[in-house]
């Protein structure tokens, strides 16, 4: 038997759960972008920016073309 008549059985027999399948989790786009963006605005309007844009980056070549 392949494996994937062993998946099949075991579905078919209801040992393994819908909710553990994959693509099958609750829609995240309804309430998840708009938390999201709140949560942004609120990181972009704070302090903690500002700090992080203060901190210097040392110089990167890596993506220059020679």
């Amino acid at each position: 038997m392949s494996n994937a008549d062993k998946f099949i059985n075991l579905l078919e027999e209801g040992k393994i759960r819908k909710h553990v399948l994959p693509n099958n989790a609750p829609d995240y786009s309804k309430f998840q972008e708009r938390k999201d963006l709140e949560n942004y605005k609120f990181f972009v309007n704070s302090f903690a920016l500002d700090e992080i844009m203060k901190c210097e980056v040392a110089f990167y070549n890596g993506d220059e073309q020679i």
